[in-house]
């Protein structure tokens, strides 16, 4: 579906909700996206490149991945065959977004589900679970979780080749220690569909590059295909909803580091005080 995005945004340069399918916009309580959902909306919803975004915190970018959703499941019949995978590090962030999602996009008739749980079964997954991912069109996972389900289970391989579109929230964590199970479920993903699509993103990403040539688009299913580099969008902090001013202050060290340490028990106080008046 191509949408030429000057026919897209209002006079305020903002892209109206009614631009989704009607099922979606109905379920959003503004009526136009924000400056950062505007400025990304073609790359999400008009074509299926894979994207990497890093803005600041607070800015707006769980969204952009609701219109990544928007854009897959928009034709009926791919609510059926398809599935989102929402990868990330914190249990808590995974049960946040199955909650906000699944009364989201309730009326588009789409279920989301959660796999986080250490009581599931590695070895052999747990019917109840199994059926839950089965009947999900959006499952909310940690790469941990979704590595033992994909590699502890024989029954999971129906549910990985249905994965179509993956989101990847605070992708900066590949450079950690925990960024190898980020690697091997995104590997697991693309052995069986070189095609699903990727969008990720962060308020941090030193090396945006390498992580934009690493989920590089493939150009066909063929195993000698040329790839695509993975769009780039970087924000900064003007994009932010509230301001943020930056006051860099220098300390001399005059005794040693762990007395120098507790002196700024003493001087934080001050420091907030004379720059955020009340803000104590």
């Amino acid at each position: 579906m191509q949408l030429a995005q000057n026919n897209l945004k209002s006079s305020s340069g903002m892209v109206p909700v009614s631009a989704l399918p009607p099922d979606f916009a109905s379920s959003y309580p503004f009526s136009h996206f924000n400056k950062l959902q505007s400025a990304c909306f073609s790359d999400l919803f008009a074509t299926d490149s894979n994207l990497v975004v890093s803005a600041p915190t607070a800015s707006g970018k769980s969204v952009l991945m609701e219109i990544a959703i928007c854009k897959l499941f928009q034709n009926r019949p791919a609510r059926v065959r398809y599935k989102a995978l929402y990868l990330a590090p914190l249990k808590a962030l995974c049960a946040e977004k199955t909650a906000e999602w699944s009364a989201r996009f309730k009326l588009a008739g789409l279920n989301c589900t959660e796999a986080t749980s250490d009581k599931d079964s590695v070895a052999d997954m747990n019917d109840s679970l199994y059926l839950l991912l089965q009947k999900a069109q959006i499952i909310c996972a940690t790469p941990e979780k979704w590595m033992s389900l994909v590699r502890g289970s024989s029954s999971c391989s129906d549910i990985l080749d249905a994965i179509e579109l993956v989101l990847i929230d605070e992708c900066h964590m590949v450079g950690t220690s925990r960024g190898a199970f980020l690697e091997l479920s995104i590997s697991a993903i693309r052995m069986r569909n070189r095609q699903a699509r990727i969008i990720a993103a962060s308020a941090t990403i030193g090396n945006i590059s390498d992580i934009s040539q690493w989920l590089s688009k493939y150009n066909d299913h063929r195993p000698e295909s040329h790839t695509t580099p993975a769009k780039i969008r970087v924000f900064g902090d003007e994009y932010r909803p509230v301001p943020l001013s930056k006051i860099v202050l220098g300390f001399e060290c005059k005794s040693v580091y762990y007395k120098f340490q507790r002196c700024f028990d003493y001087k934080l106080p001050g420091i907030i005080n004379a720059h955020c008046p009340g803000e104590q």
